[in-house]
């Protein structure tokens, strides 16, 4: 080890959650709600070129999501997230009472699916056609634990601290928020042979699935409108 080697503690995280579970529609449809909080301390953070490991943050929000049968022949599953972030410790003064970098704050995807094998004289499993509907809200960048260009709970502006490393400083970076649809059908040719078509992204929607935020900061686009096709078969 040399005198430029630094040492921190573990970052410890405390986390707390309640919750409840319900069973609807004769027992066929589990849903649950849930209220959760994390207390992160220790958490790195970087100041120009000095690392630090002494700044704490909370996320703390809720939760509700459902899986299961509506009836026989329509089940759903899917979710909503609520958060909230917030530094409540750091070296920089400033950076106290901001949001956290790269994290979506609301989310939500709800998938359903119908089987209508019957209307042409067949068993209801056999055919099945589907949908999907994904929401994630937008993402502030940021190399340092608070997000840039975002605001706190009481309305102030965070910004990066200005770096030689960092030219894009006083320059929000932000992931817009996005909606995604996807739709298939799927069919059972015998017990044994099952194919499917799925349609991602049906209305080729530009989004991005991921931020790396660095001195140059750049994103990963998600495919477009994408085909698949696909056939399964068990023996």
């Amino acid at each position: 080890l040399t005198t430029a080697v630094q040492i921190f503690p573990p970052q410890r995280n405390y986390a707390k959650e309640i919750g409840a579970k319900w069973e609807l529609f004769d027992r066929h449809l589990l849903a649950t709600a849930a209220l959760f909080r994390t207390d992160v301390n220790g958490a790195r953070e970087v100041n120009g070129s000095v690392t630090t490991g002494d700044a704490a943050y909370y996320v703390q929000g809720a939760d509700i999501e459902i899986a299961g049968n509506i009836t026989d022949k329509w089940s759903v599953t899917g979710g909503l997230v609520i958060m909230e972030s917030k530094v409540t410790r750091s070296q920089i003064r400033t950076n106290v009472g901001l949001q956290l970098a790269n994290i979506a704050h609301e989310s939500f995807s709800l998938l359903s699916k119908y089987k209508f094998g019957d209307l042409f004289g067949l068993e209801a499993d056999r055919l099945e056609f589907g949908g999907q509907a994904v929401y994630r809200s937008k993402i502030y960048g940021g190399n340092n634990i608070i997000a840039n260009g975002a605001t706190s709970v009481n309305g102030t502006t965070g910004w990066p601290a200005p770096t030689a490393a960092n030219p894009f400083v006083n320059v929000p970076t932000v992931l817009p928020s996005y909606w995604r649809f996807d739709a298939f059908l799927e069919g059972k040719v015998t017990e044994n042979i099952t194919l499917k078509v799925s349609v991602m992204n049906m209305f080729d929607r530009t989004y991005y699935d991921a931020f790396y935020q660095t001195a140059t900061p750049f994103t990963q686009v998600a495919p477009g409108r994408t085909v698949l096709f696909e056939a399964r078969a068990k023996f």
